[in-house]
């Protein structure tokens, strides 16, 4: 199955990666349901006295439908997320590797225990039952009587609790009605981000000084952070900064009043300080420089580049620009989790206006137009002539020298040619005004805009602090003429949620779909339906007990296990279904389905479960964007599995009540 699944992939262009490596881990595990079930059942056949081969296709036959069906319920839940990944943003994209491995592992798995599973267990490796082929090494055969006394002994247990769960049949939907409101009442207590934490290897911390600051202060500054970098943070491998260097880029941007210091993390083995460490302390010496504004840059995957991003808008900048700095302010002073506070527009830059009387400049038979032309040229510099040597071409240069442009009232002095050929000087037709003007200007749907940022301290919540935001902005400031808008992590939160959850009732859909074309009923799908609200006790359990967020990743893991936890219950109302066809009353029909399945059950879903154990608890490198998954199909899976196991027969029976039992 894994070798096919390899060529599917690389027939479609997939490389391997991190996502389609997580998918074939979680693959793994759902890999081998199919091949249990058949096995299992055959084995069964087996036992009754059945020769190899009949009991490959009766044990074969008996099940090719439940399997097919479990197959599909798994596959179909992606197929919303495969079509819409686009609506998810960066999450679906990220996510549709790994999904497109998941879906051809089952797939090829189903092909593989159909056609050349029953094929092995009859002619190359047929099955034996301890009777007819005792284990001759001791140890084994003490090793496989333990197991087997285990397994038998598990089997009774379940048999009894069975069989009073059936006598008791309210008190086990009321249990599990209680287990599933009172783990949707602790969903609040969990913290909810958009993307886990991804422990970069690396912290890039961009410094900017006041405007007009020289290139030697800036120097200073980064020099200063080194030496703090140095002394204070434990395990780092090399540190590298540079000056004039502006946050829009590395090198593209120069800009005597912007930095950046990077410092590069040894790999996971042999950190001491994590990113998020070397951050905390870096953070606590900004308030040593007033003037500068510092900015850690995220290397991780975000939908937003800040977690906190408030929209000031209006047709006045002024205005605009006087309220994003309140806005600013205010969160500097009242609100401690927010931190990295400020704007993506700069103060204004000190500037010198050449106002130009036109009347003077008409007369002397000067346009604005060649004015211009002549004071960039004189200030900036012109391409006056190209110089050819030699095959080869070479721009010459013109402008004045810098002892001629160093003062503000060396404009005067440039002189202006009319259409007479006359040299005016500056001085007779303009005046210089000292003034000062935006670096930059943004719009949005013709208003001006200004954008006031910042970022999170660690374990602090996105909702909770926004929230903080906007009571403090409404009672502290009278904003007129702007409209303040909120984005950021809650914004995003909120949006891609309201998307999952469309996504996942979609899934839902399509299981239902390929549970009633299986059952040729539409009330046996409903029995399986009560399996998917129980994933949920098991999902806020994990998280709660580890102290971990819940993420988008963990979102798309409960989609993913809708489509996972039908399937133990398909295998039981299909066999309950067997059962009662062949002449068996309902609670009689239920106990026997429920232990003669109760091995497989149990396998396919401890397959899974170990499957995804090292992804959810063996950290790794670059495996903290996957470990939310893991854990979400760990324990949902976990708690869904126990619960079906009584709650399925139960419902089973209820649905069925006005049959003779």
């Amino acid at each position: 199955s894994v070798l096919l699944t390899l060529l599917i992939l690389y027939f479609a262009g997939i490389s391997l990666n991190i996502m389609t490596l997580a998918g074939l881990i979680l693959g793994v595990g759902l890999i081998v349901d199919s091949s249990i079930v058949i096995l299992e059942n055959i084995f069964q056949y087996r036992r009754r006295g059945a020769e190899p081969e009949e009991a490959a296709v009766q044990g074969g036959q008996e099940v090719v439908s439940p399997i097919i069906a479990s197959a599909l319920t798994t596959v179909c839940v992606f197929v919303p997320l495969i079509i819409f990944r686009y609506q998810l943003k960066i999450l679906g994209v990220i996510l549709n590797d790994m999904m497109v491995t998941i879906i051809a592992t089952i797939v090829t798995s189903l092909v593989v225990a159909v056609i050349l599973v029953p094929v092995l267990a009859a002619r190359v490796f047929p099955i034996f039952t301890r009777e007819e082929k005792p284990l001759k090494n001791k140890i084994l055969r003490g090793l496989d009587g333990f197991l087997g006394g285990l397994i038998n002994g598990l089997t009774n247990f379940y048999r009894k609790t069975l069989a009073l769960a059936l006598r008791r049949r309210k008190f086990v939907v009321l249990g599990s009605a209680l287990l599933f409101a009172l783990s949707i009442a602790g969903f609040p207590l969990l913290s909810i981000s958009v993307f886990p934490d991804m422990g970069d290897d690396s912290v890039t911390l961009n410094i900017t000084l006041p405007v007009g600051s020289r290139l030697e202060e800036t120097a200073e500054v980064l020099a200063d952070m080194e030496t703090l970098i140095r002394k204070e943070v434990a395990g780092y491998e090399t540190i590298y900064h540079a000056a004039g260097v502006s946050p829009a880029g590395m090198f593209l941007n120069l800009h005597e009043n912007y930095g950046v210091i990077i410092v590069t993390l040894p790999p996971l083995a042999q950190r001491i300080d994590t990113s998020e460490t070397v951050k905390a302390k870096l953070r606590s010496h900004f308030a040593d420089y007033p003037g500068a504004v510092f900015e850690l840059d995220d290397a991780g995957i975000s939908v937003s580049d800040y977690p906190i991003d408030i929209a000031v808008k209006g047709e006045d900048l002024a205005k605009v620009m006087e309220a994003a700095a309140s806005i600013e302010s205010l969160i500097r002073a009242e609100i401690p989790e927010a931190v990295e506070i400020s704007r993506d527009v700069s103060d204004a830059l000190p500037e010198v206006r050449v106002v130009i009387d036109r009347k003077k400049a008409y007369a002397l038979g000067l346009s604005a137009e060649s004015i211009g032309r002549e004071i960039r040229a004189s200030v900036y510099g012109t391409t006056a002539s190209v110089f050819r040597k030699d095959g080869k071409e070479y721009d010459i240069f013109l402008a004045l020298r810098d002892s001629d442009k160093s003062k503000i009232p060396d404009l005067n002095k440039i002189f202006v040619e009319n259409n007479a050929g006359l040299r005016m000087p500056v001085s007779g037709f303009a005046e210089l005004e000292k003034a000062s003007g935006p670096v930059d200007i943004k719009r949005e749907n013709q208003n001006r805009i200004v954008r006031v940022q910042g970022k999170l301290i660690p374990g602090a919540e996105a909702s909770e602090v926004e929230e903080k935001i906007r009571e403090r902005v409404r009672a502290s400031l009278i904003l007129e003429d702007v409209r303040v808008e909120y984005s950021g992590d809650w914004a995003d939160i909120q949006e891609l949620g309201g998307k999952i959850i469309i996504l996942l009732l979609l899934a839902v859909g399509l299981v239902f779909c390929v549970m009633a074309g299986q059952y040729e009923s539409l009330k046996d799908p409903f029995i399986n339906f009560f399996t998917i609200p129980l994933l949920f006790i098991g999902v806020i359990a994990i998280y709660l007990a580890g102290g971990q967020s819940f993420n988008m990743f963990s979102a798309i893991g409960v989609i993913m296990l809708a489509g996972i936890v039908v399937n133990n219950g398909i295998v039981l109302v299909d066999y309950t279904n067997l059962l009662r066809s062949r002449g068996a009353k309902v609670k009689t029909a239920c106990l026997e389905a429920g232990v003669n399945r109760l091995q497989p059950v149990l396998m396919t879903s401890l397959t899974t479960i170990l499957a995804t154990f090292p992804m959810a608890f063996l950290p790794g490198e670059s495996s903290a964007m996957i470990q939310p998954i893991g854990l979400t199909v760990i324990g949902g899976l976990t708690v869904s599995t126990v619960i079906t196991l009584y709650l399925i027969p139960v419902i089973y029976s209820l649905f069925n009540k006005d049959k003779t039992c």
